[in-house]
């Protein structure tokens, strides 16, 4: 199997005038693609699927647009930029500890709406449920969507999300993914995913970039 490359120097990401572009990305050959160059440009409001088997360089990609927005040169301002990645972590502490990690301001009232965005009420967590060591075990379909919750409460200009269906059922994934649009109508959303969900059209104008 081919080492993958690492991203090249010459990608470059920027988010101006509510417009999210990038350019020079090189996708390294695998036995299953030729090398070759990619971009893209989303609008705001649209949402740009990144899709691929595993292995295709879908999350070294979000890595790479996330580092490049945050290059010291020209940096959105803060807050513009939230990356939901597959490293994220539940820390040890209250659900409402973990989302307040994010948006030190959010009242009770703000995170009891965020997880019933996110459907985590119906398991019972609430801002006062202990996580992590000696609370609650979370499934990884618990632990994704409350990273995505503590996303949503920075309300991000742009937001890049790492297989943000993991672990969910078919309608709880779709509920869900429309639960982000809604919250973020403006917002360009990146999400990186072996397919495209079932009904992407709960997230309205998308396009699609295939790593395969």
């Amino acid at each position: 199997m081919a080492t993958p490359a690492a991203p090249s120097p010459a990608f470059r990401a920027a988010y101006t005038s509510h417009r999210l572009t990038g350019s020079g990305y090189w996708l390294p050959a695998t036995p299953a693609r030729t090398g070759r160059q990619v971009g893209f440009a989303v609008q705001a409001g649209q949402t740009l699927f990144v899709t691929g088997a595993s292995g295709t360089g879908k999350t070294t990609l979000l890595n790479a647009i996330e580092a490049a927005l945050r290059e010291p040169a020209s940096p959105p301002a803060p807050g513009v930029v939230t990356a939901v990645l597959a490293d994220d972590y539940v820390f040890t502490g209250t659900i409402a500890a973990n989302i307040r990690l994010a948006s030190p301001a959010a009242r009770d009232e703000d995170i009891e709406d965020l997880l019933a965005a996110t459907l985590l009420d119906r398991g019972g967590l609430g801002p006062a449920t202990l996580a992590g060591s000696g609370g609650r075990d979370l499934s990884g379909g618990e632990q994704r969507r409350l990273h995505i919750a503590r996303a949503l409460a920075t309300r991000p200009g742009v937001l890049l999300i790492d297989e943000p269906t993991t672990g969910l059922d078919t309608p709880t994934a779709t509920r869900v993914l429309a639960a982000i649009r809604h919250r973020l109508p403006q917002a360009v959303l990146i999400m990186a995913m072996h397919d495209l969900p079932a009904d992407p059209d709960v997230l309205g104008s998308w396009t699609e970039l295939s790593l395969d």
